[in-house]
């Protein structure tokens, strides 16, 4: 997960401005043999920064690119390598976090409070039988307001 500290928005009531953390993904071992998916998560908090009043943040939302593969199956590689996986925006992994295209969903905020987290749920799926090793891909964070 890669977070941009490049861009800023000036927190309502306040002269600081928005600044965005992430978490990264991360799964337990991935055992092929295991009828079970491999579950993680990770999380986004954005907030105000600096400042003197008390900032709230500006009605947000947050969108996730597709990485290697397609928002219809996310891809980590290790080399030559790849298995399948997905980032949900909730623990029952129904909606597939994206950019608003193709059924994905955005993650917004009116917002109003100081900061606010947000958390990811990540899948690999069961029965992918791949070479032994770390597999990555790379996921950006775009935030609009």
């Amino acid at each position: 997960m890669a977070a941009s500290a490049a861009w800023a928005a000036e927190c309502s009531g306040a002269d600081g401005s928005v600044t965005v953390s992430v978490t990264p993904l991360r799964f337990n071992d991935y055992f092929a043999s295991d009828p079970a998916a491999d579950l993680g998560n990770f999380t986004v908090t954005a907030a105000c920064a600096g400042g003197t009043d008390s900032p709230v943040l500006p009605p947000l939302s947050l969108a996730l690119s597709s990485g290697l593969g397609g928002f219809d199956g996310r891809t980590m590689e290790n080399g030559a390598s790849a298995m399948t996986y997905q980032i949900y925006t909730d623990d029952t992994l129904m909606n597939v976090w994206g950019d608003g295209s193709g059924g994905t969903a955005l993650v917004s905020t009116g917002g109003g409070t100081a900061s606010q987290t947000f958390t990811g749920y990540g899948k690999i799926f069961a029965g992918q039988w791949v070479t032994v090793g770390q597999y990555m891909d790379n996921i950006t964070v775009t935030v609009s307001y």
